[in-house]
């Protein structure tokens, strides 16, 4: 070989190199730095522009909370109007993840100004709503997750009754049904602005299912190329990772698009919070399988994964709100066990 063959040779390894050197620099440095800039770009992009905010967050009402515990026969708003009586308002009432039916009185007025305005009931756990006026007892609206009737609407991850135009009060008596840890409450808002907060809620179930979303779909087009279990388990954990920051974020009333009836949605609540935690413990145990094999808590590590496999017959035969509390101790197990291996110095 010529001495200017070798060089183009070595001149085209040189090539080769810098590409390769380029393309992970792109990878490791510029990508993640890019990616950051615009997730900031979307996040500024959501806030409300100060011309928009003119006229205040939503305001809190008083509510009066009565919980039928004894399941009382109910005629109608009427008769829940003796019980609610002698019961102090408040902002908010808990429900403690209680599945009795909730009555509530309250009295709405108009924000100043003169604008159309909406009295939203903004819990998620809700599951079904219906108000009449106090005054004659005539029915408003009612609604579910599968239907709405009268002046009632679903908005964001609650309903939202619309009083009608040139009404400066509304007073109310409510009954709703309720499913998980779920906070009674009604706010006043502008209609105008309850719409900016409606869509930014969708931008958010949008940005949770198309970040997470890309990097489930990624994790399992690996796991099929390389048939490796791990992967598996990553793209089944990263789908249910999912579920759970839409839960969270009460944007799990839809996939992709596609609208979850209201007969599915606290079953799919209940498996995905279940599947969650038992997903986890695999994802830790293959992903770590050497390492837990060089330290003394074998016993601790078999009983968190026994409580994962628990957990698919506590999905079946339990409630969603009893399998809560049952999730919640054995998280305080899971943490217990990961503070053990933080601190283990192999002794």
């Amino acid at each position: 070989m010529t001495t200017a063959a070798r060089m183009s040779v070595r001149r085209l390894g040189m090539l080769r190199e810098r590409v390769a050197d380029a393309l992970s620099l792109l990878g490791v440095v510029v990508g993640p730095i890019a990616l950051g800039l615009l997730f900031l770009v979307l996040l500024s992009g959501s806030a409300p522009a100060p011309e928009q905010a003119t006229d205040g967050p939503g305001r809190p009402l008083d509510v009066v909370v009565w919980e039928n515990r004894d399941s009382v026969l109910i005629d109608g708003p009427a008769s829940a109007a003796a019980h609610l009586a002698n019961v102090a308002p408040a902002t908010f009432v808990v429900t403690g993840r209680s599945t009795n039916e909730f009555w509530f009185s309250l009295v709405a007025t108009a924000p100043p100004g003169g604008n159309p305005w909406l009295i939203d009931f903004p819990s998620r756990h809700a599951q079904s709503l219906s108000c009449w006026n106090q005054s004659d007892s005539s029915l408003q609206g009612a609604a579910t997750r599968d239907s709405v009737s009268g002046r009632m609407s679903r908005t964001r991850a609650g309903f939202t009754l619309d009083p009608g135009p040139n009404r400066v009060e509304e007073r109310l008596i409510c009954r709703g049904r309720y499913e998980g840890p779920a906070r009674i409450s009604a706010w006043v808002w502008p209609a105008a602005q309850l719409q900016e907060a409606q869509v930014s809620f969708y931008r958010t179930g949008s940005l949770i299912e198309a970040g997470i979303g890309v990097l489930a779909v990624f994790m399992l087009l690996t796991a099929v190329v390389n048939r490796v279990a791990l992967y598996w388990v990553f793209f089944g954990w990263l789908a249910l990772s999912m579920r759970m920051a839409a839960l969270s974020a009460g944007t799990d009333f839809e996939v992709v698009g596609q609208a979850i009836g209201g007969s599915a949605l606290v079953p799919m609540r209940q498996w995905t919070v279940g599947m969650y935690y038992a997903m986890t413990i695999a994802l830790f145990s293959l992903l770590f399988k050497d390492d837990l094999k060089q330290i003394r808590a074998g016993w601790m590590l078999f009983g968190l994964q026994s409580s994962a496999l628990l957990f698919i017959p506590i999905c079946v035969f339990v409630s969603f709100r009893d399998m809560l509390p049952i999730v919640w101790i054995v998280q305080c197990g899971d943490l217990s066990y990961h503070y053990f291996i933080e601190f283990y110095d192999g002794s």
